[in-house]
This record gives C-alpha cells, structure tokens and sequence, in this order.
C-alpha cells in the first residue's frame, strides 16, 4: 500500500507488544496476527514485498537492542509464514531503539517502542 506520493505506507501492527526483552510471540498477539493472515496474503499479492521492521525501547545496548529488534520482526515473518504467507515475499529489518514512537522515559512509552511496522514494497522482479 503506497500514499499519495508513491511512498510506502507504515503500519505498526497493533495488539501486538512485546513484554521487556522478548521476541516472543504471546496469544494476543497470534490471534492478532491470524485475523490479518487472509488480508496480507492478498495484499503481499497485490502490493509486492511485506517488509517487517522491528523496533526496541532504549534499555539496552545499542548492539543488544539491534539483535532484539531483528528477532521481533524474524518472529511476525515465521509465525505469517507457517499460516499461508510466502516467505519469500517478506523481508525482516530491525531497527533496535533507533525510531522511537514515544517518550522511552516512561514505562507506557518504552511499551510503545516495542513493535513491529509493516511496510508493503514493489517487488522489483
């Protein structure tokens, strides 16, 4: 999905949180991600790649932070891609701590910065 001037559009997935210092994925955030299965099999078909991009509060290293935020996203794409979703057409970036949403001097603000973004991507094939 692209806005108005071509650009790819972001969205935080939502209801799925990470708790402090996981990447796993609690039953929330699986039943989540199984009402968005059928939509983003037709939009990954539509749209091209699902980019997922990984995020962290700021408690941390910044080397620590990295890795936890590609395992968050490596987890959304291996949960998608055993319930229909073409590995292949998904990508996983992590950011760590490096885009935050919200104010990391809160608890409810670092909440915030634990997530996952979906970004839909022209296949360039």
């Amino acid at each position: 999905m692209v806005d108005a001037a071509g650009c790819a559009k972001v969205t935080v997935l939502e209801n799925i949180d990470f708790s402090f210092d996981s990447a796993e994925l609690n039953s929330a955030a699986t039943a989540e991600l199984d009402g968005l299965i059928t939509r983003e099999k037709e939009l990954t078909a539509k749209y091209g790649i699902l980019h997922l991009a990984g995020h962290t509060d700021n408690i941390g290293s910044p080397e620590y932070n990295q890795a936890l935020s590609e395992r968050r996203a490596q987890a959304i794409i291996d949960y998608m891609g055993t319930h229909g979703i073409d590995p292949s057409r998904m990508t996983a970036k992590g950011y760590g701590a490096a885009e935050p949403i919200a104010d990391n001097s809160t608890e409810e603000g670092r909440a915030l910065n634990r997530r996952v973004e979906l970004r839909y991507m022209h296949d360039k094939k």
